[in-house]
């Protein structure tokens, strides 16, 4: 019999899934028995230590390996905070993934792309800052990069206002879910219209995450619980006396789950909501287009409109509305010789002041120091 520990404590995000793939093979071997604490399979590496194991399936962590393993004892890594060349490793293809966020975008016809980070120093994310990067580069593109303080404090509020100044319409791949959703929360506190006026992408295809708030957010499915079935499968060969493989096992990323922080027909199932964002992204350069004319021409009154977009989660039909005029804006400042006063008119502002004082209020900035 073969005594298997999963040092799996460091990470609350990955355990479940590959805790799945682990347990998937341990069913079908027989000679298998996963270690438990207090009933848990889960275990620290202080305690898969002294359970002498045959062998072990971890996370290793900031600190790096723990010194007092026994070399005896064969121990595969499946995460990637660290290359950790010295160790077993089955982990992510990060370089596949950032690809593969970069493929997505262009696939949906974006020109701006940026890439936010709250774990620079991490393997896993400067790989796939680098598989994405490449892959934009192949394609004419360069993103920009957003790095944000790992801990939540007024470094990190000033790092995240840096999203009012990216062009409209920017593509953002985030390192993991956890960084997306940061990233989603102030756009929803900030008015910063998802995805019309920035798309975010997260990784890991995490639930509590992907679905923990106001914008579903779009996710790479990195396929944790086959990273787990690989580990399984490798150790056990090593416990055979297979020789250990020197260089990591890459996990190719499975697809992109698409949800409404990607795709903004996913944010509309009601048919008058859909109606209704069509006809603002036809009329919003109207003056006159109000959102009294809106509800109008969706056959239903102001109160109703603004009830049915509240229950989809979404901004005011009139922080909507503004919302498209004043991305509108930033594209034409940013690509145009207009004056800010022809800017104005052509996206449906009452005067230039109205416009001024909207868009410093949206962006933060003057029209004039934006451009």
């Amino acid at each position: 019999m073969k005594n298997i520990a999963l040092a799996l404590q460091e990470s609350v995000v990955l355990r479940f899934s590959i805790l799945q793939g682990v347990q998937n093979f341990a069913r079908t071997s027989p000679d298998w028995k996963l270690l438990r604490s207090a009933g848990s399979p889960v275990l620290s590496w202080e305690e898969a230590f002294a359970s002498n194991p045959d062998g072990i399936i971890g996370f290793i962590g900031e600190e790096g390996l723990p010194g007092d393993l026994p070399d005896s004892t064969p121990v595969v890594c499946v995460n990637s905070i660290h290359d950790c060349p010295n160790v077993v490793r089955v982990r992510s293809d990060a370089i596949a993934v950032g690809a593969l966020a970069a493929r997505y975008f262009l696939g949906l016809g974006f020109r701006s792309f940026a890439y936010c980070t709250d774990v620079p120093t991490h393997y896993y994310s400067q790989n796939r800052l680098r598989g994405y990067r490449d892959a934009l580069h192949e394609a004419g593109f360069t993103p920009r990069e957003l790095t944000l303080s790992s801990l939540r404090s007024d470094a990190a509020v000033a790092e995240l206002a840096a999203l009012k100044l990216l062009p409209a319409k920017t593509a953002m791949f985030c390192v993991t879910d956890s960084c997306a959703r940061r990233v989603l929360n102030y756009c929803e506190d900030q008015a910063i219209q998802v995805p019309q006026d920035l798309a975010v992408l997260g990784t890991d295809n995490d639930p509590f995450h992907c679905e923990g708030g106001r914008t579903l957010l779009s996710s790479i499915e990195v396929n944790h619980r086959k990273i787990g079935m690989q580990a399984a499968q490798l150790l056990s060969r090593i416990l055979l006396g297979e020789p250990a493989p020197t260089e990591a096992v890459l996990i190719s990323p499975g697809d992109v789950v698409t949800r409404s922080s990607t795709e903004p027909t996913s944010t509309a199932s009601h048919p008058v909501v859909s109606r209704a964002l069509e006809a603002i992204e036809q009329h919003f350069q109207i003056r006159e287009f109000t959102v009294e004319r809106l509800a109008s021409a969706c056959g239903v009154s102001s109160r109703t409109i603004g009830r049915l977009f509240r229950q989809h989660g979404m901004a005011s039909p009139y922080q909507v509305l503004l919302n498209y005029r004043i991305s509108a804006a930033k594209r034409l400042l940013e690509e145009t010789p207009l004056t800010a006063d022809e800017i104005a008119f052509q996206c449906g502002f009452a005067d230039y002041s109205t416009f001024y004082r909207a868009f410093k209020s949206h962006v933060g900035i003057a029209p004039s120091a934006y451009r």
